[in-house]
């Protein structure tokens, strides 16, 4: 029995862990392609990240607050793509994206216009 409440604290963990690291790169990705200076970005991180919605939301390991995460970092790495051209940013996002699909069954209507502004 102990150890498989340890098993399922580290699989909590781990999704945790990848839930945070997705929105703060999806995060510092939106902030790079804003137009202003370092402090408004900053700002802006600090704003979109700890708007009471989302902090509160990211101390659970839920499906809706992952895909909130996979779809911030789609939006960075698109948003990237948009200024650098390079396909490794494509491929992040297309990969972000594949994600997303995995977690909701209503994730469509948010992948749309991602996908329109892709292509």
């Amino acid at each position: 029995y102990g150890a498989g409440v340890a098993r399922l604290v580290r699989l909590s963990i781990i999704g945790l862990v990848i839930q945070l690291a997705l929105l703060w790169s999806g995060l510092t990705l939106v902030a790079r392609a804003l137009d202003g200076g370092l402090l408004m970005r900053i700002a802006f991180m600090l704003v979109a990240a700890f708007a009471p919605v989302v902090f509160v939301l990211l101390a659970h390991v839920w499906s809706d607050v992952m895909l909130l995460a996979t779809l911030a970092f789609a939006v960075g790495a698109l948003l990237r793509w948009r200024d650098a051209h390079g396909t490794g940013w494509l491929a992040a996002f297309w990969l972000a994206l594949a994600f997303a699909m995995t977690l909701r069954h209503n994730v469509l209507p948010a992948a749309l216009p991602l996908v329109a502004y892709c292509v």
